[in-house]
């Protein structure tokens, strides 16, 4: 077996010696190990929302998701969102996670787009806006007085220098709680 990378989904993955003529591949672990389809093992906490079959978390292009674990004939997929803890300033309905744009920079938006549009470049504060709970921007750096604005209401309010950073969690939208 050889390393080899895909430039169609820009993963490396285990190939025979005699590619392209033997077709047999098998996946990668995050430390670049083989592994086997036996070891990816579903999780039945996580239910299809197509065929209520368990699903098995992966890593693809965009980050981690959940498969089902009867693919290719269902194609049920489940992504894992890194929220932050935030709801949306804008619709107040949705929370903020931390995603990535096209060209790989990571932006904090709103979980319900398109639905709605709100997105924030720098990672917010962990301490929320005293006047309305909304996310605050981190001031610029080596600022005199440094002031975190709130990306809701532009609320500012004195913080400091090295304030803690908002930190992402993972949560997977369709998770069914353990003994249910």
């Amino acid at each position: 077996m050889e390393k080899v990378f895909s430039g169609k989904s820009r993963q490396w993955f285990a190939s025979c010696h005699r590619w392209p003529d033997c077709k047999g591949t098998l996946p990668l672990d995050v430390y670049g190990n083989v592994t086997t389809v036996e070891e990816l093992q579903p999780d039945p906490d996580v239910i299809c929302p197509e065929c209520g079959k368990a699903m098995i978390r992966r890593d693809g292009r965009f980050g981690p998701f959940y498969g089902c674990q009867d693919y290719p004939n269902c194609k049920g997929i489940t992504n894992v969102e890194k929220r932050i803890g935030f709801t949306c300033p804008k619709c107040r309905q949705g929370e903020l996670t931390e995603r990535t744009s096209r060209y790989g920079k990571p932006f904090y938006g709103c979980n319900r787009y398109p639905d709605c549009d709100f997105a924030m470049w720098s990672q917010p504060l962990a301490q929320p806006c005293p006047n309305c709970g909304g996310p605050l921007k981190a001031p610029r750096r080596n600022a005199r007085n440094p002031m975190g604005e709130c990306a809701a209401c532009g609320h500012k309010t004195p913080v400091d220098a090295e304030a803690p950073k908002a930190v992402a969690t993972e949560y997977v939208p369709r998770r069914e709680p353990a003994g249910a």
